[in-house]
């Protein structure tokens, strides 16, 4: 009997064609490590406390490799708890100061080190045992001590009994530890590849948060372009009216809000909600929740406005029957045209400056880079819709009756799919250098969030120093490499859906 032929999906034999292209493999395979690091990267650092933000002054600006002891000096304070999930995403703040020394004895019921502060420098300071052991009672610092043993309260107010020979020996033990600093300090002591790891994070979701927007606006503009045109969508003349009016009063009643509650939203102070669920903290910003609130009731009340408008011009315009083809495809391309000359990084900006006074700014760098990519989204997908349209299925489909939403989103964008994953790709770099930018010039990630692109703009100015090249040089390699990996990916996408001229597999 012979053997039937197997019949393989277009994804697969694209797949197929992409393991062979080793360029955009071992970028996938670089993208797939970045998200692991931009997930668990900052649990796994060095520096693992919120932002990469342990600063150590005493060794600023200290070279690759540095490696120095420190002695843990306990904080006198109370640590918030957080769960397991909620500290391996979002980190847990060090319960310890850490002092850089160079060496250290113990004194009665103190220890004197001598701490680091550079390779010349060195200062002697004295620490109390109970004090490097415990945290203390802010309000009540006084000390009994018995013989061997000190009685004191901690910052929880407890009564605690310790032995100062007890705490002696177990100085060295528990809080002498050796910190190396592989790819060195930066100006505040803070680990380089901590903050490294923690900015990967911030240039994925940044990618994936405005990829999404992006995709959502294009693929919707873009779809509604190619498969109407400009005579296949037809309307009367009430509901053009209808609609033109409630979008100019709803235009004009958003003026008049934001006009009257502008400064409510400057000095909204930033609502952070934590939710004990599933071991993890979910933070949003009241800004943000507010701001999304006001959209949403301004789409409501113009849907109510349209509503009620078009229920009166109908009884009142019931003679104008006639039907009008709405240039839809000349409209959406018109307005593609005008972002379109915008120059990106000029369009991101002005998204930033008009919505940064109502949201935090970095969910504001989301929505910019978001709005500023979605015209080349648009235009892929008009421009494939506009050649399936006119397929056979696509005729079939229509001739079954089928309605418009399921011909586009059941026939025509699933066969779509190739074109689209390879503009998501390109625009997942171009997300990532668009933040970079913003950061760089100093509208994107606030301190003490560690973005590359502010890394960047901090420490260019010792691109020209011997010794000190290396604060700039790495976060300009971390951004090139992954902007580079999603451009090969890009690329080897490209050519895996391009089919003409290549031999089935």
């Amino acid at each position: 009997m012979e053997r039937q032929a197997v019949i393989e999906s277009p994804m697969l034999k694209a797949w197929k064609r992409l393991k062979k292209n080793k360029p955009a493999m071992v970028s996938l395979g670089v993208i797939i490590i970045a998200v692991f690091l931009a997930i668990f990267g900052p649990a796994m650092a060095p520096d693992a406390t919120p932002f990469a933000d342990d600063q150590v002054l005493e060794i600023s600006q200290q070279k690759p490799g540095f490696q120095t002891k420190m002695m843990l000096d306990q904080k006198n304070r109370n640590e918030k708890h957080r769960f397991f999930l909620a500290a391996l995403l979002l980190g847990r703040e060090n319960s310890n100061t850490m002092v850089p020394i160079n060496s250290w004895k113990i004194v009665k019921d103190s220890v004197e080190v001598v701490v680091f502060r550079g390779e010349l420098e060195t200062e002697t300071k004295k620490y109390g045992l109970v004090d490097v052991f415990y945290p203390l009672s802010i309000s009540n610092k006084k000390m009994v001590y018995d013989g061997d043993k000190v009685v004191f309260n901690d910052a929880k107010e407890n009564t605690i009994t310790a032995s100062i020979s007890d705490l002696a020996k177990r100085f060295e033990k528990e809080r002498i530890i050796t910190k190396k600093y592989r790819l060195g300090t930066d100006n505040y002591g803070r680990d380089i590849l901590s903050r490294l790891l923690y900015g990967v994070r911030v240039s994925i979701s940044v990618g994936f948060v405005a990829v999404l927007i992006s995709l959502t606006i294009g693929i919707f503009l873009g779809a509604i372009a190619g498969f109407y045109k400009d005579d296949a969508l037809k309307t009367t003349l009430p509901k053009i009216i209808s609609f033109i009016l409630s979008l100019l009063s709803t235009t004009f009643l958003s003026i008049l809000f934001f006009k009257k509650y502008t400064i409510s939203f400057l000095t909204a102070k930033s609502l952070n909600i934590e939710i004990g669920f599933l071991f993890t903290i979910i933070k949003v910003s009241g800004n943000l929740v507010i701001f999304l609130l006001v959209v949403f009731a301004m789409v409501a009340v113009f849907c109510v406005i349209y509503l009620l408008l078009n229920f009166i011009l109908s009884k009142l315009l019931s003679m104008y029957k006639k039907q009008y083809a709405l240039p839809v495809d000349s409209g959406i391309m018109w307005l593609i045209n005008v972002v379109w000359s915008i120059p990106t990084i000029l369009l991101a900006m002005s998204i930033n400056f008009a919505l940064g006074n109502f949201i935090d700014s970095f969910w504001v760098i989301y929505i910019a880079v978001g709005l500023s990519m979605w015209v080349e989204v648009a235009r892929v997908v008009r421009g494939q819709v506009l050649g399936i349209r006119e397929m056979e299925y696509v005729q079939a489909a229509r001739g079954l009756g089928y309605n418009d939403n399921r011909i586009i989103f059941k026939h025509i964008l699933p066969n779509i799919l190739g074109p689209i994953m390879v503009i998501t790709s390109a625009n997942f770099a171009s997300a990532i250098l668009i933040e970079a930018g913003l950061s760089f010039v100093g509208i994107g990630a606030k301190p003490p969030m560690p973005s590359w692109g502010t890394m960047l703009n901090e420490y260019r100015a010792y691109l020209t120093i011997p010794g000190k090249t290396f604060l700039a040089l790495y976060p300009g390699l971390a951004i090139a490499v992954l902007v580079l990996a999603f451009n090969l990916l890009g690329n080897g996408l490209s050519d895996a859906f391009d089919v003409k001229g290549k031999t089935n597999s």
